[in-house]
Formats: structure tokens, sequence, C-alpha cells
């Protein structure tokens, strides 16, 4: 699924990195504030979403996203490639019941009939795969939504781009995810999939490079 530096469905499937994930990235003040941004960035989208009931949250990881979408009313179901962060996903939201479930699913080819939910969301993957396997994952995402999808890109803007190479060469850090594209990436693969963006919500305009866009299919 990757290029080899980084395989999302591999690397969280080992237990200790599930276990210690929620840990290592939502508990320093910097991470706190980012998701926050993040979560404010993507109720913006969701408050365009009128009357959905039901959601598919894939890939949901360790349950951040189905808890937002939880908390919003909604019935979840929460589909992962890995089983060890759907198992810090149950742990952390068994209080919600039966308003939420959780399945092992690849988002390539998912298991779930057409149109069975109001809506899909899909955070933090496509900047690690490439532009191919985004418009299959997409067009998965639109065969089981009745109209909404919701999916979280990251930009590569020039400054973006100056950013990553700040980190890189001169900080010698993270640089950001391996697949980043440009916004006439993102609405091509949205088009060969058979999608419409409908509005574009940015976590933090100019700086961040990730941008949440909420996608519609003919009703």
């Amino acid at each position: 699924m990757s290029d080899g530096k980084f395989d999302p469905s591999t690397h969280y499937q080992n237990p200790a990195i599930a276990e210690g994930y929620d840990d290592y990235r939502f508990t320093s003040l910097a991470s706190k504030y980012g998701h926050w941004k993040e979560v404010a960035a993507l109720a913006r989208v969701l408050d365009r979403i009128p009357g959905a009931r039901t959601a598919l949250d894939t890939p949901c990881g360790t349950g951040r996203i189905t808890k937002v979408l939880l908390d919003r009313g909604l019935d979840v179901t929460g589909a992962d490639i890995s089983p060890q962060m759907m198992g810090e996903a149950r742990k952390k939201l068994e209080c919600y019941g039966d308003r939420v479930s959780f399945v092992e699913a690849d988002l390539r080819s998912l298991q779930f009939a057409d149109s069975s939910f109001d809506m899909v969301t899909c955070v933090r993957l496509f900047g690690h795969v490439p532009s191919e396997v985004r418009t299959q994952m997409l067009r998965e995402m639109r065969r089981v939504t009745r109209r909404w999808v919701v999916v979280n890109y990251f930009y590569l803007t020039p400054l973006i781009q100056a950013k990553r190479w700040f980190k890189r060469r001169v900080l010698h850090t993270y640089e950001g995810v391996i697949h980043p594209c440009s916004k006439s990436a993102m609405l091509r693969e949205v088009a060969e999939a058979g999608l419409e963006v409908e509005v574009l919500s940015f976590a933090r305009r100019y700086y961040s490079e990730e941008v949440y866009a909420l996608l519609s299919r003919d009703a």
C-alpha cells in the first residue's frame, strides 16, 4: 500500500504500537492543540451534513474520530485493517454500548453492501498512500455511502514545501506525510471516483497541510 518507507497496513498490527498510540500521539500540549484544531475543522464539515444517522469511520484506529461522531449522536461502525488498534478503540468507547461496532476491513475493498451508511469518514490515511490507491479507496467509500464522504487530504503548497524542507534540513525532524498532493490532484482523484467537492475546511490555514473535504455522490 505504500512505497516502503511507511506501510500503515502493517505498521499498526504491532500490539505495542497500538497500546501506546494515544499516549505517544496525543498527550503533549502541542498534540492536544493539534487535535483540537483538527476536530474543529472536521466539525465545520460535519455541520454541513443534514440528517445523517449512521457513519462508517475508516480507518478508525484507536477511535479518536469515532468518538467525535458518536458524540454528535451518530451510530458508528469503526473499520480498520488492524485488530490491535480496534481493540484499543473498543476499550475506550465501550461506554457507548450498541451505538458503536467494529469490523476488520481493508478500505481498498470493503465488505459492506452498497449504500450502507449515511456518511463515511476517512481521516489521517491519505497522506500515506499514493494517488492510485486513494482513488480506489474513494470509489469504495462512494459505493458504501448513501451520499456523503468526509476525507482528510494533505496539501503540498509552496509554503508547506518550505516548511518540510526546514524540518528535514535544519531541524532534522519528521517533515510530514509521504504522499501529500496538490489541490488539482485532489480534484482529479475525487472526480475519477465519481464524487464532487462540496466544501473544504483547513485545520490551520496556510500553516497546516491538513484539509478536510466534504464530498458527495449523486443522490
